[in-house]
């Protein structure tokens, strides 16, 4: 986990170092292109994020579960197949 933590410091820092006087170099217009490339990175990331958010949340309610099975010896109900 650290190591991956220091790899996206490193690159965020590289990242910002590379962009360093990017107005002198470029238009309006370049720049503009670079906004919008940047924003749909972040979106795209933002997305990845709550995949791997709902994927432990899953992981986590499938142990809950596993552990009750455990505890108990048999599966607990959902809501919708408890008959009325």
């Amino acid at each position: 986990m650290h190591a991956k933590l220091d790899e996206l410091i490193h690159a965020t820092k590289r990242a910002r170092d590379e962009m360093a006087g990017i107005e002198e170099e470029l238009d309006e217009k370049e720049i503009r292109e670079l906004r919008e490339e940047a924003k749909e990175l972040v979106e795209a990331a933002a997305e990845r994020t709550n995949d791997i958010a709902d994927g432990e949340r899953q992981a986590r309610h499938r142990a809950s579960r596993r552990r009750a099975v455990a505890a108990t010896g048999r599966r607990p109900f959902a809501a919708s197949t408890i008959p009325c």
